[in-house]
This record gives structure tokens, C-alpha cells and sequence, in this order.
């Protein structure tokens, strides 16, 4: 999978693996009471620097130029444009760095989905077979007049997103190397992966939150996230943050 960049369209775009396959369905009829356009950066934005937090820990920020112009945002990181938005009255038209492209409703209401992704893949690993059956989508969770988190704060029209990732990962694990890896890594695990982002009326994105409760190492140290656990019964946490710094 390629290096994601923090834009609204890695949110709607929840995986960009091989094999997955769109659901032309979404739970929207494109003539919502809100503009998603008015959610992106405007004229007056130039640039967004984020910062991002790995289990607590501060990583390098990403300087990001942005350019506005009539009906499409450019945004490039140093000289690689990372993503291209085009504006129609009805629908949103994103294009990533690696040629995937999405087309969304620009005019939503509360509670309804953005985009829906599903991967239905089967590829064989040192260990055996591992087989993926995963739905993601984003939903419009609620406008709010605020959001903190930390030291990070931000006030005005916000719209809060809510994006979940559920289904099965299996690992068939050959039977000649079931003693040498953990007796609960072979079978099927269920994944269910909620995080949130917050955009900022005429300046996009401002934060992205991810709390995880893994429930298993998998293969590689790829950890199995099921945030329905309780976190006393999770084997570890972990913590994805991005915050956008005015």
C-alpha cells in the first residue's frame, strides 16, 4: 500500500490495495442540506502543516502548498501533487498521487455515507494464506462548534466524520508451522476499526483521531484492531493522531 498523505479523500478512501472493489451504493441521495465543498480549503489557504502523533509520540510535520483555483484544489507536497479535487454542482471528483480516483456527493446531510470501500483478497504469506474480507465507509456523525484534544483546539463550523472498518481477517496457517507461531494467530479474527476526522468550514481537515484496541499480533506485526473490546481486555493500545497547526 502506498505512503497516505493526511487529505479528506484518505478518509473517504479507505484502502487503495489490490483487489478491492467500490460499492456503488451509498446510503446518500447527493441532495443534502450541507456543501462538502464548503469543507475544503478555500481561496484565502495557501498552505496546512500537520503534525502528526504515534502513540504519543510527536512525528516530523508535513508542509503541504495548496492551490485554489475556480473549481479545483491542488495540493502538493514538496514537488509531488498528492491530490487533485474537482468541484461540479452535484459531486466531488478527487484524484490521488497513484491515479485512484473518487467521485462522492457534495451535498450531504447528518448520518449519511460519503463512500464505501470493500477488499476481498486472498494472497498466500511464508505462513500459509491470509484472506481478507473488510467494508469501510465514512459517515457524516454531527456538526460541532468545537473540538480539543490535548494541546490541540479548534473553534468554529466544524463536521465530524466517523469512518469504520469491519470484517474477518483469516490466516490458514500451514499445519507444518502451526508450533512455531501463537496457537490464537491461525483461524478467523474479526476486525472493527472506528477513528473520527474534523473539517473546518473553508479550511479542510484539522484532525484525525485513532484509538485502537489490538487484539492480536498478526503476521508481520500487523496488529488486528477490534476498538469494540474493552480496553482492559485488549492485548496493547495504540494511538494514531493528526492535527493541523493554524
Amino acid at each position: 500500500m502506498n505512503k497516505k498523505y493526511i487529505t479528506l479523500a484518505l478518509i473517504t478512501i479507505l484502502f487503495s490495495a489490490c483487489g478491492s472493489t467500490s460499492d456503488d451504493t451509498p446510503n446518500n441521495d447527493g441532495k443534502g442540506a450541507i456543501d462538502l465543498a464548503s469543507y475544503y480549503p478555500s481561496s484565502k489557504v495557501d498552505h496546512k502543516i500537520f503534525l502528526s502523533e504515534v502513540d504519543g509520540a510527536d512525528q516530523p510535520s508535513q508542509y503541504q502548498q495548496i492551490k485554489v483555483t475556480d473549481n479545483t484544489i491542488t495540493t502538493t507536497v514538496g514537488t509531488k501533487v498528492i491530490e487533485k479535487v474537482v468541484f461540479s454542482d452535484t459531486n466531488i471528483t478527487t484524484t490521488l498521487e497513484d491515479n485512484k480516483v473518487d467521485t462522492m456527493y457534495r451535498h450531504v446531510d447528518i448520518g449519511d455515507t460519503l463512500s464505501r470501500e470493500a477488499i476481498n483478497s486472498s494472497k498466500n504469506i511464508d505462513l500459509g494464506k491470509m484472506i481478507t474480507k473488510l467494508n469501510s465507509f465514512c459517515i457524516v456523525k454531527s456538526k460541532e462548534s468545537s473540538f480539543e484534544q490535548g494541546t490541540h483546539s479548534y473553534k468554529g463550523d466544524l463536521l465530524k466524520l466517523e469512518c469504520l472498518t469491519e470484517g474477518t481477517v483469516v490466516y490458514d496457517i500451514k499445519p507444518s508451522l502451526i508450533s512455531v507461531v501463537s496457537p490464537d494467530l491461525n483461524g478467523s479474527h474479526p476486525i472493527y476499526n472506528k477513528s473520527y476526522a474534523y473539517l473546518q468550514k473553508d479550511l479542510g481537515l484539522v484532525a484525525e483521531i485513532n484509538d485502537d484496541c489490538v487484539s492480536l499480533e498478526g503476521f508481520n506485526g500487523d496488529p488486528l484492531i477490534d476498538d469494540r473490546k474493552n480496553p482492559k481486555d485488549c492485548k496493547s493500545t495504540k494511538s494514531n493522531y493528526k492535527f493541523y497547526l493554524p
